[in-house]
């Protein structure tokens, strides 16, 4: 009995040590099929990224400024790669066995090394490695490496096998042919590089630059999660990488279409994606629009932030719901609205001020491909959104021509110039041009250069006539932002005048004698005529400094300063800024030029007489300033000048018009003084000049702006047109002349006024009607 009992409970123990065992080699297959399944899926889905067209910034007409147009490109995706390929395969097993992930060149070097460390390799040494994970992805990899003829059968021998019997016999007979799809692998890669037309060792350190970076961002989280002793450190490490080796990152811009069409059938991790790229049809105010560039290291530091986070999630051994929301959003954010590192950014000019409405939206398409890459199933697809256009009130035909002119003219004069057109009563800005003008090549090429000029000219101002015309401080164009801000000089007598005027400070019939010089505070105090005694509107015809000047001295310090701010003078006129009502949201966007300072801190008897004609406390202005000041004038309310015309659908805020309070008899009597100086004033016809703008109807004014320290004058011309119906403001400024605005600035505004893309300007200034 004792006997049979014995027999019958070795037969038990027999039995349930098989069934354990036939159990265990279940759950590992079971276990490996469910990695393979898992694997295979993951291998063959895909998520791509659908760009944005980033919204165009357009003239008033329409025309293009900036647009976008669709390139191709070739990316990289590591996942891909190292799972498609015998060379990523290659890296996972050195990784896997050593903890180091060799780099491609490395592998392309030496990859027999590698592939022998396999072949020694013991079943001991196979099950000493932890997790049991680590194991699982190391027989993933060398099966593709290799090939195995039973993966079951294989297994089983592992289970049975002593620890010193080799972890995979036929691994040295397969050395060989693995070599040789390496070698194919690297031909592939030479192929790519050749189509692309770069070099192969370019590519291949592309390549490796972007796994490096994969590798030092988990290699961050993995210290932080030692450092919270936290046990399973592979499994984090995988975890990340599955987060981080699905990033498609971009190699090389602008492949041929066959390139981007072929690459992912070439070889696995490679990827020809469609990408919205930034062109510039025109160099029309190339220095306001300006470009796009990839973003800086400070632009991507939120990526960087949410991409840490997503990290940190993902240490934590347990996430709440509240975790594992956050984390999903973050995923969202990274995906959708986070720059990307081979995304377009505005740098500079409008495409910086207005990224917020320029930039739109990226989607994806996920679905899941065949091995050569062709789309089996879309799983789910969300369409990315484009960005606003953004519409400008320049018109680039006047831009343009106005800009050859002004060129032309500051070659002869050999000096930096500038014209402004503003459009009535809207005060849109119709035309700022400079000379010299900037060109994006120029500016992103020669920017060092051109700034180590400008701090040279700054330290010695009197060098700048010796430098040519054409590199004076391109980097600041004069229309807005000039170098060295001007005095208004003599364009700045109408606004004292009619303010006067308005307030009684002086009547129509006030006179002051001018006597061509006078002494005040010992020194002198100059006019270019001695035009005896004068009233105001003679005043305005001759451009009387010594009127002026006497006016200044009834008036006082605080009403000259508070009816300069009246005409926008000492602040900046934003001209480029918006404020945009999008359903709830409210965004600022803008850039602004240099802000015209009043000088309130001088203070003295002959300070306050320069003042008076616009020399003294008001020796910084811009162009643009003058221009929008004239349209104040000419329809007695103060509106800043705009640039922008529209962005996209949204409502654009401009601030509330602020009138002027000029007396109707006022307003007359000056403007009536500005229409007599192309007549028989300042800016009267004369055929040496070849000036004659007596047949127009312009109220103008000519300026000729001191400089001092032996530096020849400015010259300046501004006004409105016509007079009774304005329709435009302008302003004509060139640069140290050395002449008086009826002798410069007068003629060239008559060159731009009579140039063939004028004709409605034109037809304006006859008082003609406008089609």
């Amino acid at each position: 009995m004792e006997a049979t009992a014995r027999v019958a409970l070795l037969a038990l123990l027999l039995t349930l040590g098989a069934a354990i065992s036939v159990a265990r080699l279940a759950l590992l297959q079971i276990g490996q099929n469910s990695f393979w399944e898992e694997e295979s899926v993951k291998a063959r889905t895909r998520s791509h990224g659908v760009a944005f067209r980033r919204g165009s910034i357009v003239d008033a007409l329409g025309t293009p400024l900036a647009t976008s147009q669709v390139a191709r490109d070739l990316y990289f995706e590591l996942a891909g790669f190292r799972k498609g390929t015998q060379l990523g395969r290659l890296m996972m097993v050195e990784h896997l066995l050593t903890a180091l992930r060799p780099t491609l060149s490395e592998l392309l070097e030496s990859p027999r090394s590698i592939l022998e460390r396999v072949v020694d390799l013991r079943v001991g040494d196979y099950r000493r490695l932890s997790p049991l994970r680590r194991r699982e992805d190391l027989r993933f990899y060398v099966l593709g490496l290799f090939g195995v003829p039973s993966l079951k059968d294989w297994v089983a021998d592992l289970e049975r096998a002593q620890d010193e019997a080799p972890f995979f016999a036929e691994a040295a007979a397969r050395v060989d042919s693995v070599v040789e799809q390496i070698r194919r692998e690297c031909g592939i890669l030479q192929a790519i590089s050749s189509a692309a037309a770069v070099e192969p060792q370019d590519l291949i350190a592309r390549v490796d630059e972007h796994i490096g970076s994969i590798d030092r961002r988990v290699l961050r989280s993995l210290e932080v999660a030692r450092e919270r002793a936290r046990r399973d450190l592979y499994l984090l490490e995988r975890e990340l990488h599955r987060e981080l080796d699905y990033e498609e990152v971009e190699l090389l811009r602008n492949v041929p279409y066959e390139l981007a069409r072929d690459a992912h059938h070439m070889l696995a991790g490679f990827l020809g994606k469609e990408c919205v790229r930034r062109v510039y049809p025109e160099e029309v105010l190339a220095e306001i629009v300006g470009w796009v560039g990839k973003p800086s290291d400070e632009d991507l530091k939120l990526r960087n932030a949410h991409l840490d986070e997503i990290s940190r999630l993902l240490l934590s051994d347990e996430r709440s719901l509240e975790e594992a929301d956050l984390l999903d959003e973050l995923r969202e954010q990274v995906r959708a609205e986070d720059p990307s590192p081979d995304e377009e950014r505005g740098r500079i000019g409008l495409e910086l001020a207005y990224e917020s409405a320029l930039r739109g939206r990226r989607g994806y398409v996920k679905r899941i491909a065949s091995v050569d890459g062709r789309t089996i199933e879309e799983i789910e697809r969300v369409d990315s959104t484009p960005g606003r256009d953004v519409q400008l009130t320049v018109r680039c035909d006047w831009q343009e021509s106005a800009e050859q002119v002004l060129e032309e003219v500051s070659r002869t004069h050999g000096s930096v110039g500038a014209f402004v057109l503003i459009e009535l009563p809207s005060r849109k800005i119709r035309v700022m041009a400079s000379f010299p003008r900037p060109v994006r090549l120029e500016m992103r090429n020669l920017y060092a250069e051109l700034v180590a000029l400008e701090e040279t000219l700054a330290r010695s101002p009197k060098e700048v006539i010796g430098v040519p015309v054409e590199r004076r401080f391109p980097l600041h164009p004069c229309a807005y932002r000039p170098f060295f801000p001007p005095a208004p000089g003599s364009s700045f007598k109408p606004f004292v005048a009619v303010m006067a005027l308005s307030e009684g400070v002086a009547t129509a019939q006030t006179r002051f004698t001018c006597t061509h010089q006078m002494t005040v505070e010992d020194r002198t105090l100059g006019c270019l005529g001695m035009h005896g005694d004068v009233d105001v509107t003679e005043a305005l015809v001759k451009s009387c400094n010594h009127f002026f000047a006497h006016l200044a001295l009834e008036v006082g310090y605080e009403r000259l300063f508070a009816w300069a701010e009246t005409f926008g003078f000492g602040s900046s006129t934003r001209f480029a800024d918006a404020t945009l009502v999008d359903e709830h949201q409210v965004i600022e966007c803008g850039t602004s030029e240099t802000r015209g300072a009043l000088k309130k801190a001088e203070k003295g008897k002959r300070n306050l007489m320069l003042f008076g004609f616009g020399q003294g406390a008001i020796d910084d202005v811009t162009p643009l300033q003058v221009a929008a000041a004239m349209g104040a004038l000419a329809v007695r309310s103060y509106l800043p000048p705009t640039l922008i015309e529209a962005v996209g659908d949204c409502r654009v805020h401009r601030p509330q018009e602020r009138r002027i309070a000029i007396t109707e008899n006022a307003w007359k009597t000056v403007v009536t003084a500005l229409g007599e100086v192309t007549r028989r004033g300042t800016a009267a016809p004369s055929p040496a000049l070849g000036l004659d703008l007596s047949g127009y109807d312009l109220a103008t004014k000519t300026g000729t702006a001191q400089v001092g320290g032996g530096l020849p004058d400015h010259s300046w011309t501004a006004g409105f047109f016509p007079i009774r119906a304005p329709r435009f403001a302008f302003a004509l400024f060139l640069e140290h002349t050395g002449a008086h605005g009826g002798e410069a600035a007068a003629p060239a505004f008559q060159r731009i006024l009579e140039h063939p893309a004028f004709a409605e300007v034109l037809a304006a200034a006859r008082n003609e009607p406008v089609h």
